[in-house]
């Protein structure tokens, strides 16, 4: 009988046996008020506001610790997580244009120096523009609907066979290594030999492809590979594949026109 890779009482798939690991946010995240004309900044915590249980549940939704799945399908859920019903519409989203949701500078940085959102990240709210192309939280763009064939290159690899990781970064602190501590934490563990880990932080790579590097390869090899041996996976196991992508101009936290799948397998 085939043993799955991964522990099942870690994760559990949705649609098509794919399996995805998100930020731990929590339900409260989806219920904007529709009076806020933008995400609350890291600094001020928003309040809980009241789940209406006889509305029947719909993807877009979802709490945040779902919302990245929300924008790329197959849907797909943190393992354990039972997503609560879907407020009324006009709290579901806040209806921001493209636009609107992405004011600031494609060339400013995600993060200040010393932002840390990690605090107000819990009670914060997940922004959708009104066409449900973007995810905002926190005024961070989280993900875009540019993403989907990636997210589906991403997807293909990891299968039931194992874990694909989509993180996003709480701090300027944490900004470039924040994927790192679930890896050496819990994906190298919790892998059974032959499972699959692939995983992104494109808020990192894109900001690490604006200038430091021009080569996405070589970004790969110089700061995630010596990270992942650390977690004690073997050198003859780490493979990527790039593909061409290219994302919106107005995209804040990407745009380099190639992207990586890395494909990381326990021995």
């Amino acid at each position: 009988m085939h043993q799955p890779s991964f522990d099942p009482r870690w994760f559990s798939s949705c649609t098509q046996r794919r399996t995805r690991c998100t930020v731990p946010l929590t339900p409260q995240q989806l219920s904007p008020s529709p009076h806020t004309p933008h995400p609350p900044p890291c600094t001020q915590p928003h309040a809980r506001t009241t789940h209406h249980p006889s509305i029947p549940f719909h993807p877009r939704g979802a709490p945040a610790g779902c919302a990245h799945s929300a924008l790329s399908r197959p849907w797909l859920f943190k393992a354990g997580q039972h997503c609560e019903p879907s407020p009324p519409p006009a709290l579901r989203a806040l209806g921001l244009s493209p636009a609107a949701m992405s004011a600031r500078s494609a060339t400013a940085p995600i993060f200040t120096e010393g932002e840390d959102c990690k605090a107000a990240w819990r009670e914060a709210t997940a922004a959708y523009n009104a066409p449900d192309t973007h995810l905002e939280i926190l005024g961070k763009p989280v993900m875009e609907r540019w993403e989907t064939p990636y997210m589906h290159s991403l997807a293909t690899v990891a299968a039931s066979r194992g874990i694909l990781y989509d993180t996003y970064p709480l701090s300027a602190q944490t900004w470039h290594t924040h994927q790192f501590a679930f890896i050496k934490d819990h994906a190298f563990r919790l892998l059974r030999p032959g499972g699959v880990l692939t995983y992104c932080n494109l808020t990192s790579w894109g900001e690490l492809l604006k200038g430091k590097y021009s080569d996405i390869e070589k970004m790969f090899e110089e700061t995630q590979v010596a990270q992942l041996l650390e977690a004690g996976f073997r050198r003859e196991n780490i493979s990527t594949a790039v593909m061409e992508l290219v994302p919106p101009r107005e995209c804040r936290y990407y745009s380099f026109p190639r992207l990586i799948t890395p494909r990381v397998v326990k021995h």
